[in-house]
């Protein structure tokens, strides 16, 4: 579900019921909710203006609350084909870009008369990730299937519908705490524990990112730093161009603009009159600034390039 202006919608054209969640709003026990208004548009006369839009009613829902609305609007939807071309926006609402996340599903297509297949697309399109359904046939089966949608995120394996599906068919690159075996034996339990994986492979994928770019900032800063040391950039008398700052980065095929990134936080303009704490100074030269090392804090410097190592 998108934002629009700090409202948001599913709404429908021509006859069919639109129904309108806006303005976002604190609930009475300070969770984040939506005002919801049910409106329907009364078909069309062959001549004459259109009737006018009727109220039919109103209610407050959770972030939950709203979500499970939406999920059974799209699942009314796919068994209505010919109302897709009416279908405006179905995803959930977020006041914050979510990263997509891939999980696959092992476990029966149809559940007493549920259509578990269609819920879980339902599911996803609301819930921002892409689910793969997979039937238990065999073993080998499963594994080939999980093979062969990769890359996954995660791995949700329905226990009481394949029991023989263990971790083993599992490729190896999904990490083993991202592989859940649901019990549940009801379309509802499910579903439910199909929405709570993904809120939790979201929060460990998220994690992991953000691991891994402070890893690879850490990487960068200290490669800068490695080179300068070893051509001796220290000091205002002994100094280059940037492109020299970042000749290692660039021979390692490393980000080079984070890396710029990197230079630009932790350099202040060289002043002689002035104690400086930056590891980076700079100076205007003929051409350009022209970059050096700290002296100042050249024992720390080398103690963060031995540290990285």
């Amino acid at each position: 579900m998108r934002f629009r202006g700090g409202e948001f919608s599913t709404g429908t054209m021509g006859n069919f019921q639109p129904e309108l969640t806006i303005a976002p709003t604190d609930t009475e026990d300070g969770a984040f909710g939506f005002y919801r208004l049910d409106l329907i548009q009364p078909s069309k006369p062959r001549r004459g203006p259109p009737p006018p839009i009727e109220f039919t009613g109103d209610s407050i829902m959770t972030s939950d609350d709203c979500a499970a609305w939406l999920v059974d609007l799209t699942d009314q939807w796919a068994r209505n084909p010919d109302q897709k071309e009416r279908q405006f926006v179905l995803r959930r609402p977020c006041p914050i870009k979510l990263g997509r996340v891939r999980l696959a599903w092992v476990g029966p297509q149809l559940v007493g008369n549920v259509d578990i297949f269609r819920r879980l697309a339902a599911v996803g399109r609301v819930y921002d990730a892409d689910i793969t359904p997979i039937v238990p046939r065999s073993f080998r089966d499963v594994t080939g299937r999980l093979s062969g949608v990769m890359p996954l995120d995660a791995v949700v394996i329905c226990r009481h519908f394949a029991r023989y599906i263990t971790d083993d068919a599992v490729p190896a690159a999904i990490p083993r705490h991202l592989i859940h075996y649901c019990d549940s034996q009801e379309p509802v339990g499910l579903e439910q524990q199909v929405k709570t994986w993904i809120e939790l492979t979201r929060q460990e994928t998220e994690k992991a990112a953000t691991e891994t770019k402070a890893d690879e900032e850490t990487l960068l800063l200290a490669t800068i730093l490695r080179g300068m040391v070893s051509h001796s950039k220290i000091g205002p008398f002994s100094h280059c161009q940037k492109q020299t700052v970042l000749t290692g980065v660039r021979a390692r095929h490393m980000n080079v603009p984070a890396a710029e990134r990197i230079l630009d936080v932790n350099c202040e303009e060289y002043e002689d009159t002035k104690e400086l704490n930056a590891l980076f100074l700079w100076k205007e030269h003929n051409d350009g600034r022209q970059y050096f090392l700290n002296p100042r804090r050249v024992q720390e410097i080398k103690i963060m390039i031995l540290a990285a190592s």
